[in-house]
């Protein structure tokens, strides 16, 4: 059976719109409930709220499941608000670059019944103890919280960057472009229905050269003997 999304269109203009940067990332990039997972996270991204902030940095976290009520109902908090327990601190590996071990597997870091479906990790970053009063908190550039999804088994694809459902470039700009797939024996990313690489990793970084003004689609299919996946940024 073939499973085809839709693709990521970029439009290279006479001007430029920054592309959004990642607040966080996972390692691996589709994680699933059973295995272990290494979350890194940009305190200088989102809102900012950590930025330059030298303190210790905790978690708040939960996770949602097939029993939330909804996508904001956390479950399996790990820890009160405020509290800092050991499993909830990060550890500083640059400037304003964070990294939590959810070990040994997701569903035993956050305590859930093998019976109730994982959904998504839930996030709140935050400084070990209040600052003028508060405590300072990494959210989403709209101060919402962070959620980044759990996975079934399967075949999947996702461009890492850009993360964007429409990027605009300057006309003599080039675009990086960083692909990540799971369960796929090949590879392969399309500039406008012609290719461009494929492999048999499940990586790929490419570079796309400056071209023609106007609009341009670029997809990632991953693939296997009987299955087909392609990226979606709609």
């Amino acid at each position: 059976m073939s499973k085809i999304n839709s693709t990521l269109l970029f439009l290279i203009l006479g001007f430029i719109v920054p592309l959004q940067a990642q607040l966080i990332t996972a390692d691996p990039t589709f994680p699933t409930d059973n295995e272990a997972v290494t979350i890194t996270f940009f305190a200088n991204e989102g809102n900012g709220g950590l930025a330059g902030y030298t303190g210790d940095v905790y978690v708040h976290s939960g996770v949602i499941t097939n029993n939330s009520g909804s996508g904001s109902d956390w479950k399996y908090v790990i820890s009160d608000w405020g509290e800092n327990i050991p499993k909830a601190k990060l550890t500083r590996i640059a400037t304003d670059t964070y990294t939590l071990s959810i070990t040994p597997d997701i569903r035993s870091f956050y305590g859930v019944p093998a019976a109730e479906t994982i959904e998504k990790m839930a996030f709140v970053f935050r400084s070990a103890s209040p600052v003028n009063g508060g405590y300072l908190e990494g959210k989403t550039a709209e101060n919402g919280d962070i959620f980044y999804d759990v996975y079934a088994d399967g075949l999947f694809v996702n461009f890492i960057t850009p993360d964007a459902p429409q990027v605009l470039i300057e006309e003599n700009q080039s675009l990086e472009i960083a692909v990540a797939s799971a369960g796929a024996d090949s590879l392969k990313l399309y500039l406008n229905n012609s290719l461009l690489t494929s492999t048999t990793s499940n990586t790929i970084s490419y570079t796309i050269p400056a071209g023609s003004t106007g609009s341009n689609k670029v997809k990632a299919i991953a693939l296997t003997n009987t299955e087909m996946v392609a990226d979606s940024f709609t």
